[in-house]
Parts: C-alpha cells; sequence; structure tokens
C-alpha cells in the first residue's frame, strides 16, 4: 500500500481555493500503530474518497494545488503506519481503485484546463 499512496503522491502538480475538508487522523491514521490492516485500509479508502470529492470541485489550479499539497502531506503521514505494507482486503481493492482513479481524472482535467 506504501506504493499506492506513494504513487498517488508523486502525481503532485499546480495552486489554492480548496475547500477545508481534510481527512482527519483518527483511528487507522498514518501514524496509529494499533489500526489493524483491515482498518488502515477502511480508512485509506475514505479519505481518498474525501480527496477525489473535493479534487472533483476545483475550478482553478490553485485549489487543486491546496488539494495535492494536502494529499501529499496525508500520505506521507499514511505511509509511515506499519499496515502500509499490507494488501487491502480483496473486496476493498475496486473501491480504492475507483477512487484513485477518479481523483486522478479530476487532477488531470483541473491541472490542465486552464
Amino acid at each position: 500500500m506504501k506504493k499506492f499512496i506513494l504513487v498517488v503522491a508523486v502525481a503532485a502538480c499546480g495552486g489554492s481555493k480548496a475547500t477545508p475538508a481534510t481527512p482527519t487522523n483518527g483511528a487507522g491514521s498514518g501514524s496509529a500503530t494499533d489500526a489493524s490492516p483491515a482498518a488502515y485500509h477502511q480508512k485509506v479508502l475514505a479519505d481518498m474518497t474525501t480527496f477525489r470529492e473535493r479534487i472533483c470541485k476545483c475550478a482553478d489550479k490553485a485549489c487543486g494545488k491546496k488539494v495535492m499539497d494536502d494529499f501529499n502531506a496525508w500520505g506521507a503521514e499514511m505511509a509511515k503506519n506499519p499496515a502500509a505494507d499490507s494488501a487491502p482486503p480483496d473486496e476493498l481493492q475496486p473501491k480504492l481503485t475507483e477512487a484513485s482513479d477518479g481523483f486522478y481524472e479530476c487532477q488531470h482535467k483541473v491541472m490542465q484546463d486552464q
């Protein structure tokens, strides 16, 4: 999963008018060591969905950059969790793929269409 987060984090580009709906660091967050791998991956899915929603609402590069800055900080924190090296449960994989694909589609659109 670290590879997933790092690949996502490397895609950063762009600016700053995002909705402040930054995912919170609760149980299963990056630095929590007591979260199970399943809880960790549930947290990743919830946060990726929030990031997808945020970036898809962006109308300019400044907004996209703010979301990407928040996303990169989140990815760095999540990568610290020991569960980041575990594979997500099979039932979450399609949802994680959908969330990340949607995120990247919107990121590409907002960062290219200016």
